[in-house]
């Protein structure tokens, strides 16, 4: 973070403190009204004894307990103030996390330190009555019980009501103080699984106020049987002990249901959205992961999804520069295909090349070479593949790419003449880019001398142009090579055989073999280039010149362009 964290702001301090304290002290209020006032009607010596000498021994108690885990408390939390107040200055990642990871523990530290509190309160009932009988105010028994109540159903409650409280606080609070990339997985904290958490909210709201009313019921049927309480006073006081127990129940049922609810509901919710954003093709999400249970592992479960995904893509695309984007997602989505092997199939093979290159590229700089190599490939590869080709080889200054391979494609012929007819077009409008952006390899042909002030041998008059062969059959595709070295690729003759047409063509030409204007003579006007000898093959070939596509938005012959 590049500011200092608002933790340090007096504010939030006395919120932590606040929720830390505010239950204990309303679980203990609660307890003693119960017992001074609400149940000492029911019981044999009734309301014999002071209620400010009760009161005083209460406050005496509280005082206690409240300094020494008060004490203990700023103990604590001032070691996390004080790391979360500098940690940003941290720059090793082992430390932030250790900083994450005290901050997550606070739920359960403060928890325990709850526990301890009022375990501390019950035995100080009942062991200072031992020494201050006359200020203990109540008898024996009655204290024994008070310390019954206090153990087994006011800190039960008050502890887990602090836990939740200081989870839902941390959690909203974790979000706002630590960088995201923090959040990503779940920190070394105390592991408390949501199943334990839903167990025990449900025996403390389903069983604790149940068996209560049923026990101080049954105790009082024994002690009215025995002859020591009366029915009248069982009957007037019952309905308030009743109704107070019952009511203080609900509350507690309500307010720790909310608290479980929302520490579950809120994390899915927010995995719920970003999922939807994925959904939609936005891969820049991430979830917080601000618990330590089994749902911080399914946000951390998430991130890591999340960021698998983001590296398939970052491959796919990476490994699509270097390769067909068509071979990269075969391969993403079946790695089988990553296996030697190849199959037998009619595949449309197109070879560019451009001409009066070789010597241009020996007169300028290797960066203009480059510079212009680059922006004449980024054009003509954008116009293969949107024609459905598939780039299998950039050699120098040509191209070889097949149509119907990897991916099968109809009609792969008239793709393919086409895609050379596009390309072709576009020489024009990159020629006069090319002028703008490289005009040290461009002179007309009146100069005497180029724009750079010198002659150089090689440097063109005129335009780039380019020659273009087209030949179809079948081809054995797949992968060629062995495990270490390995390549999609294509073998068999009507691939040399294209790469000798493509020397036959001239300046801005494109020529198709009897096999590719078989396929396509319906739709392509052509002159016909009789007794063709090739390279490598005895019997002479008559090519077609591709003069003009017909019934395909009337295009220009390519001999006006």
């Amino acid at each position: 973070m590049t500011e200092e964290p608002g933790f340090k702001h007096r504010g939030q301090r006395w919120v932590l403190v606040a929720l830390s304290i505010l239950p204990n002290v309303t679980g203990a209020i609660l307890t003693f009204i119960y017992f001074t006032f609400i149940e000492s009607g029911l019981r044999p010596e009734g309301w014999s004894f002071d209620y400010r000498t009760s009161i005083l021994f209460f406050l005496i108690i509280m005082g206690i307990v409240f300094a020494g885990t008060t004490v203990l408390g700023y103990k604590h939390r001032g070691s996390i103030w004080k790391n979360l107040g500098g940690y940003w200055k941290e720059s090793d990642p082992d430390a932030l996390r250790s900083v994450l990871s005290e901050f997550m523990n606070l739920p359960f530290r403060t928890a325990a330190l709850t526990l301890l509190g009022w375990l501390s309160a019950g035995i100080c009932y009942v062991l200072l009555p031992l020494f201050f009988q006359e200020l203990a105010g109540r008898p024996w028994p009655s204290t024994i019980r008070l310390f019954a109540a206090i153990v087994f159903i006011g800190a039960p409650f008050s502890v887990v009501v602090v836990y939740f409280l200081m989870e839902w606080w941390v959690r909203r609070e974790m979000q706002k103080l630590f960088p995201t990339h923090l959040l990503a997985s779940v920190p070394k904290s105390v592991r408390i699984n949501v199943l334990p958490k839903m167990l025990v909210v449900s025996l403390l709201i389903g069983i604790v106020p149940v068996s209560m009313v049923s026990y101080v019921t049954l105790s009082l049927i024994h002690e009215i049987n025995a002859g020591h309480v009366s029915i009248s006073s069982f009957l007037s006081n019952m309905p308030l002990v009743i109704g107070f127990l019952l009511s203080l129940g609900v509350l507690a049922a309500i307010r720790l249901s909310t608290l479980v609810a929302q520490s579950v509901s809120r994390p899915l919710r927010q995995v719920s959205s970003a999922m939807e954003q994925i959904s939609k093709g936005d891969l820049n999400v991430s979830v917080a992961v601000v618990s330590n249970d089994e749902i911080g592992a399914l946000a951390e479960g998430f991130n890591k999804m999340v960021e698998g995904l983001r590296e398939r893509d970052f491959i796919r695309d990476t490994f699509g520069s270097y390769v067909s984007p068509d071979v990269a997602s075969e391969i993403l989505k079946a790695p089988d295909t990553l296996n030697l092997g190849g199959e037998l199939r009619e595949v449309t093979i197109l070879v560019s090349d451009l001409r009066r290159f070789t010597s241009l590229s020996a007169s300028v700089s290797a960066e203009t070479v480059v510079r212009l190599l680059n922006r004449y490939f980024e054009r003509m590869v954008d116009i293969i593949m949107m024609h459905g080709g598939t780039i299998d080889e950039l050699m120098g200054d040509g191209v070889l790419a097949f149509f119907g391979a990897p991916r099968r494609v109809p009609e792969s012929q008239l793709r393919a003449v086409h895609c050379a007819v596009t390309m072709q077009r576009a020489m024009s409008d990159l020629n006069r880019e090319l002028k703008q952006t490289v005009p040290e390899v461009y002179f007309e042909a009146g100069d005497s001398v180029p724009p750079s002030g010198r002659r150089l041998t090689g440097q063109l008059q005129g335009d780039l142009t380019m020659g273009i062969g087209i030949n179809s059959g079948p081809l054995v595709v797949g992968n060629i090579g062995s495990e270490k070295r390995k390549k999609y690729g294509a073998v068999g003759s009507p691939i040399n055989v294209a790469f000798r047409v493509e020397k036959q063509t001239g300046e801005g030409e494109i020529l198709i073999t009897h096999e590719v204007y078989s396929r396509v003579a319906g739709v392509v006007e052509v002159v016909a280039v009789p007794d063709v000898e090739l390279k490598g093959i005895d019997t002479p070939m008559t090519l077609y010149r591709v003069v003009e596509l017909k019934g395909i938005g009337g295009m220009t012959p390519l001999s006006e362009v």
